[in-house]
């Protein structure tokens, strides 16, 4: 089945996650951040990275290494942040059903992807391209009662992913994660003023 990710248009996903009422897209730059400057990896590979968001979070010396499943997107990335970063490496790729070769990294971060992608799937590529003793970092979406998955926003080309969204639990997570080789490391909340909650997990890759 078609992804609809490669129907929406990079300008619809950021201005709706940018939007007041969602505010996702900060919060995944700050929780990015964050955790740069916690571990100083000198390798960051950012899944599902669309336009690069976060990217200017990351030292620009450091290796950093984009993966998205829409071109377009990758093309943006690469359109902002060549010239910036002079080892970025970006790859089209659809993470649940293939594994483009990446040398492995410090730290993954995943914001929001296994809403989108089968843990045991996204697990198994994660592992590829983790360092033993390197980090998952993980943001998952919290269910909020009487509130649709996807915020509603004037952007209607998101409404496609109403049919493919499906939210992962914390538990579920440490679970899997435990299952394809990752211990626990850290557990935190963030609620943002919509009254959305995400669940960010961090986990070593053992």
């Amino acid at each position: 089945m078609r992804s609809p990710w490669l129907d929406i248009p990079l300008g619809d996903y950021e201005g709706h996650m940018l939007l007041p009422s969602v505010g996702q897209a900060e919060m995944l730059s700050d929780q990015l951040g964050r955790i740069v400057i916690e571990l100083d990896p000198d390798s960051v590979a950012v899944l599902g990275c669309a336009g690069g968001n976060g990217f200017h979070r990351i030292p620009p010396d450091r290796r950093i290494v984009g993966v998205d499943i829409n071109p377009h997107y990758i093309a943006a990335a690469a359109e902002r942040y060549a010239a910036i970063c002079p080892r970025l490496e970006l790859h089209t790729a659809d993470i649940g059903s293939e594994a483009p070769s990446i040398e492995p990294v410090s730290l993954v971060f995943a914001g929001l992807l296994f809403e989108y992608v089968p843990s045991q799937s996204a697990l198994r590529f994660v592992k590829s391209i983790c360092r033993d003793g390197g980090t998952l970092a993980a943001v998952l979406q919290l269910p909020l009662e009487g509130a649709g998955v996807v915020s509603r926003s004037p952007f209607k080309s998101l409404e496609s992913l109403e049919s493919v969204i499906h939210l992962v639990s914390p538990e579920e997570l440490e679970a899997a994660a435990a299952r394809a080789g990752f211990q626990l490391r850290s557990r935190d909340q963030v609620c943002l003023p919509s009254g959305k909650s995400f669940a960010i997990r961090t986990f070593r890759s053992t």
